[in-house]
C-alpha cells in the first residue's frame, strides 16, 4: 500500500513507464470523475501492478518504453506498469486538470461542489454550478482559503466549505493505493529451468 500523495510524487517525477505495446490512454472524463469519486468515497480503485525497472533494461531496450505522459524520459523510469495505467493517468489529470499523453493535450475540468460533496464536469472550462470548486486548484493549493474568499460566502457557509475542502485534500493525500510488485525472472531468484 502506498499513499496517494506519494504516488503522485513518483508519477509526477516520471518514475512510471510503460511499454509501448500497451494500449493508450482511453478513459473518458465520466471515468476519471467515478474514479475520483471513488477515492473521495474511500472505495477500492483496484491494484496498480508493476515490476522494477533495473537500469540495464533502460540502457539496452529503452525502446520498448515509453514515459506514462509525455515530458518525462524512460531514464527517470523506475517501474514498469503492468496494469494500472488508465488509473495512473487519470490520477495525475485528477490533479493537474491536464496532462500531455502521447502527444496529445488530455484535459478533465473535474468540480466538486462541497454542499452536497458531489463531484461534476465543466464544459468548456466553467463551473458546473456556482458552488464548485475546480478539483484541481484544490489539490494543488498551499491552503484552501484563497480559493474558498475568492468565491465570497458568508462566515457561516465559508466555515463550512473550507471544512469540505480539507477534507477533499486530506483524502487524496492519504489514501492508500494497493501497488503490488510483481517480480520477474532475474529480480533476487534466480531462474529455475523446466
Amino acid at each position: 500500500m502506498q499513499s496517494l500523495s506519494k504516488l503522485y510524487e513518483e508519477l509526477e517525477l516520471g518514475y512510471y513507464v510503460v511499454p509501448e505495446i500497451q494500449r493508450g490512454f482511453v478513459w473518458r472524463n465520466s471515468q476519471v470523475l467515478e474514479l475520483a469519486a471513488s477515492i473521495y468515497k474511500k472505495l477500492p480503485i483496484g491494484a496498480v501492478c508493476v515490476c522494477n525497472m533495473p537500469h540495464e533494461l533502460i540502457e539496452e531496450y529503452k525502446y520498448l518504453f515509453k514515459p506514462l505522459v509525455d515530458g518525462h524520459s524512460v531514464e527517470n523510469g523506475r517501474y514498469i506498469i503492468i496494469d494500472g495505467r488508465q488509473r495512473l493517468t487519470s490520477l495525475l489529470l485528477i490533479k493537474k486538470g491536464k496532462a500531455r499523453v502521447e502527444n496529445k493535450d488530455k484535459r478533465v475540468d473535474l468540480y466538486f461542489n462541497p454542499r452536497d460533496a458531489r463531484f461534476l464536469l465543466g464544459r468548456g472550462r466553467k463551473s458546473p454550478d456556482a458552488d464548485s470548486f475546480r478539483v484541481s486548484d484544490v489539490l494543488q493549493a498551499e491552503d484552501v482559503d484563497e480559493i474558498v474568499e475568492s468565491k465570497g460566502l458568508s462566515d457561516a457557509l465559508r466555515k463550512t466549505v473550507k471544512k469540505e475542502l480539507n477534507k477533499l485534500r486530506d483524502v487524496f493525500r492519504n489514501y492508500q493505493v494497493p501497488i503490488v510488485n510483481v517480480e520477474t525472472v532475474g529480480q533476487g531468484r534466480p531462474h529455475k529451468g523446466v
